[in-house]
């Protein structure tokens, strides 16, 4: 989780405990009858929920199941192309898009990966050992926490799937979106 959403959270925490606190002090010192300690309860944890809901709408604006529609339609292009194909697939939903890609990426089951952009990688990269690939393979569908991109200084959404052609994974897509 990253520095910011974390602060967030323990500030909705503590005030949280600090209005419990508060009600259960005024409770018993005051000796409120319990229909309005009830209310009060009942308004701290509308505040609170409305708090948590807006705080999550501000840290993500991305459509999460438009964004796995058009994976799923990169899947199926991907799945039924050849290896030369797949850059060029990668590439032109990448210029079509309307998401702001970071990346949009295919590793298959051998560890060939591609990329839009293009990213180099070391002959030693193992795509199929990364967490994007296994969650994705486990799960069937994987979408890790937003990240707070150092270069970028934005936040980051992946979403990642398998592709399955007659029951068997044959690899995994991608997309990094920026936030």
């Amino acid at each position: 989780m990253n520095c910011k959403r974390t602060q967030k959270l323990v500030s909705l925490l503590a005030i949280i405990l600090l209005m419990s606190s508060f009600l259960i002090g005024c409770k018993s010192e005051n000796a409120l009858a319990e229909t309005e300690v009830l209310s009060m309860e009942t308004t701290v944890e509308t505040t609170v929920a409305s708090t948590v809901e807006t705080t999550i709408e501000t840290i993500t604006n991305i459509d999460l199941k438009a964004l796995e529609n058009d994976v799923d339609q990169l899947s199926i292009k991907i799945s039924t192309a050849d290896a030369n194909e797949i850059q060029n697939i990668l590439d032109t939903f990448n210029d079509e898009t309307t998401w702001d890609v970071y990346y949009v990426y295919y590793g298959d089951f051998e560890n060939n990966f591609w990329s839009s952009p293009i990213v180099e990688v070391p002959p030693e990269y193992k795509f199929t050992e990364r967490p994007v690939y296994l969650n994705a393979v486990e799960m069937g569908l994987y979408i890790p926490e937003l990240y707070d991109d150092f270069l970028l200084q934005k936040y980051v959404q992946t979403l990642s799937k398998p592709i399955v052609v007659d029951g068997k994974v044959i690899g995994v897509i991608g997309i990094d979106v920026i936030n």
